[in-house]
């Protein structure tokens, strides 16, 4: 058995079902006896919406416009980077399996789809952080993404953005290791897949899936 817990990343568009299923997969581990634990995602949206503002009142569109996309996802990096300090406590005991709702792959197919172009540096704001050992790709068509958004009416990304995340995430050397999984079909159709994709993995450990 691995000296610390397993890692779940769930990754993929804003609409994919990412938090969905990142708790069902809790869930469902919970049921099994395993010390499972859900790692949430915090929006950024009070932060956009206040660096927008800050902008403005210095005659910028926005936040982006004023520091550029490389500056913005720095600051972005920097605040996902202090959400998940207590990372390494969660998964200090070899039985743990924490499910991450927005691994930190996500942060890095959002920098290709703003245009940045400081991938090293961001990552290395997480480097010494634990890698996810399995990434769960939720592949949705981006159109399916954008109504699923306007549909829980919290969103603000718009279609061509989420079209070029899709991209920011092939464009990943991560990308080749996903387990991707569609995300277009039914919650429990999708759960069903994520069960059969992380048994085999969370078995190989000693857990009892």
């Amino acid at each position: 058995m691995s000296r610390r817990g397993a890692f779940v990343g769930f990754v993929g568009l804003d609409g994919s079902g990412k938090t969905t299923q990142a708790r069902r997969a809790v869930a469902w581990l919970v049921g099994h006896g395993v010390d499972a634990r859900f790692l949430p995602n915090r929006s950024l949206l009070d932060v956009r919406v206040m660096l927008d503002a800050v902008a403005a009142r210095r005659g910028w569109t926005n936040h982006f416009q004023m520091w550029g996309p490389e500056t913005a996802r720095v600051i972005a990096a920097l605040i996902k980077r202090n959400d998940l300090s207590g990372l390494p406590r969660m998964l200090a005991d070899p039985g743990t399996v924490v499910v991450a709702d927005r691994a930190v792959t996500c942060q890095l197919a959002a920098l290709h789809a703003c245009g940045a172009h400081n991938e090293v540096l961001v990552r290395n704001v997480f480097s010494d952080l634990p890698r996810p050992d399995v990434h769960v790709m939720l592949h949705v068509d981006p159109r399916v993404a954008y109504r699923r958004v306007l549909g829980r009416g919290s969103g603000t990304e718009d279609y061509q953005y989420l079209v070029d995340l899709q991209e920011g995430y092939r464009q990943l050397p991560d990308y080749s290791s996903f387990h991707v999984i569609d995300g277009d079909g039914g919650a429990d159709d999708v759960e069903a897949r994520v069960r059969d994709t992380l048994a085999p993995l969370l078995r190989r450990r000693g857990l009892p899936v």
